[in-house]
């Protein structure tokens, strides 16, 4: 699991527990009317608690990041090394909520290396966990010298961690009330990091607490695309209570713009689906007909196809971060259906050129049987050419023959041979006449 999976899993774990937990207080609740109060309040805690745990988690999550984990490789002296195995008790107590245990290792580990910004930051928390916030604000300003920028942004959205400081600051304001002040900080941290989705959200908290609506949303809007989660965290928020309606509504019209597209991506999927499972049974036909095994897509656009109808099943979602998963896995699924396709394109091809390479073949095998044919034609042809000529002469002679014996010039004893001789001449002649004809007509020899 990811840092930022494993950070998203916990935020939306904690929401759930937190959304029971309201549910089963406000069926207590509706029994007396005193009780509507102590939900409100015991709401507020909890989301309080919420946004606590989910700091603790964010920056427990940021220290497992390669750029600040990179601050270990740089440690030389034995000074420096005791100093972080000090941090690093101290961390290791403060998840243990062991905070008076892990404050003196923090401050000693800050005596061996103050150049550790990861130290200042400790502190820094257990400071605004107990409400110690002028400790707060003295560590936090101290670490701004130390907070480096980072090579690549981290999956949160941070650039410089100057930004993690400011933000630290702004929360400390804002616990004190001092709105305006919060803002100004957490436009200082935004500053050094643009796309930070934990301070975007806690920015439109503080501007919705000084009553500006319209740059509240706008904000949590950026802090949506950033993270979904904090769709879910925004419904419960204290902070939106006095434009609990309007932020619901905006809400809600977040998560159905994303349901129609998500539904509009289903419906898509369903009609390239469709089409493709088309392709993929004429390929496996081409397949048969070429006498190969081949790709066979058919079984894969089934099973996309059963999901398919699953997804059209449900219900309207209920929250956005399940509707995002949904639409996120129709637009895999596209892109796994456009492998498909090409695998289904380029085995159609195959098929197709083994079929074309066969019919060569019988081609060549007919072209050479119809050559043989045409050869015997033609030698049948001149035999019978030869003895037509042969034939001819006869006929012409036993014609000659006849006429002559009429005149009385040859005796009539060669009648009889000459009258055979004409007449099967003729019908020889005639018969080889119609044969070349029918040859020429059939036009086998080439």
């Amino acid at each position: 699991m990811s840092e930022l999976s494993e950070l998203e899993y916990y935020a939306r774990q904690s929401h759930w527990a937190t959304v029971d937990i309201s549910n089963n207080v406000m069926e207590l609740a509706r029994s007396t009317d005193s009780g509507l109060k102590d939900v409100g309040n015991l709401l507020q805690e909890q989301t309080q608690d919420l946004m606590s745990c989910f700091e603790d988690l964010s920056w427990k999550m940021q220290l497992q990041s390669q750029s600040l984990q990179s601050i270990d490789g740089a440690l030389r002296n034995p000074g420096q090394i005791k100093a972080n195995e000090l941090r690093r008790m101290a961390e290791e107590l403060v998840d243990r909520r062991e905070l008076a245990e892990a404050e003196p290792r923090f401050i000693n580990s800050l005596e061996a290396n103050p150049l550790d910004f990861r130290t200042y930051v400790g502190l820094a928390h257990i400071y605004i966990s107990e409400q110690r916030f002028d400790d707060a604000k003295h560590y936090l300003g101290k670490s701004l010298s130390h907070a480096s920028e980072i090579p690549q942004q981290t999956e949160e959205g941070i650039d410089n961690y100057k930004s993690v400081s400011f933000r630290l600051l702004a929360i400390v304001e804002a616990r004190q009330g001092n709105y305006d002040a919060a803002l100004i900080l957490v436009d200082d941290a935004l500053a050094w990091s643009p796309r930070y989705a934990t301070v975007l959200y806690e920015r439109a908290k503080y501007l919705a607490a000084v009553g500006n609506l319209g740059e509240c949303v706008s904000t949590l809007l950026k802090a949506i695309k950033e993270k979904p989660y904090f769709w879910d965290f925004a419904r419960k928020e204290k902070y939106f209570s006095k434009f609990r309606v309007e932020i619901d509504d905006f809400l809600n019209d977040v998560l159905a713009d994303v349901s129609r597209e998500t539904n509009e991506l289903i419906s898509k999927l369903n009609d390239e689906v469709t089409k493709v499972h088309q392709e993929a049974i004429l390929a496996r036909q081409t397949a048969v007909q070429a006498g190969r095994e081949g790709f066979n897509g058919v079984p894969q656009c089934r099973e996309t196809q059963a999901i398919i109808v699953r997804l059209q099943g449900v219900p309207a979602y209920s929250n956005l971060v399940e509707c995002l998963e949904a639409r996120d896995w129709v637009m895999q699924a596209i892109t796994h259906l456009g492998g498909i396709r090409e695998n289904i394109k380029k085995d159609r091809n195959m098929s197709e050129g083994v079929l074309r390479e066969q019919n060569r073949q019988i081609g060549e095998m007919n072209r050479r049987r119809k050559s043989t044919l045409a050869t015997v034609a033609f030698a049948l042809t001149m035999g019978t050419f030869v003895v037509g000529v042969t034939f001819l002469p006869g006929m012409i002679l036993g014609f000659v023959e006849l006429h002559r014996i009429k005149k009385g010039v040859s005796p009539e004893g060669g009648k009889g041979f000459a009258t055979a001789a004409a007449i099967v001449g003729l019908i020889f002649t005639v018969m080889f006449t119609i044969y070349i004809y029918v040859m020429l007509k059939l036009n086998l020899p080439k």
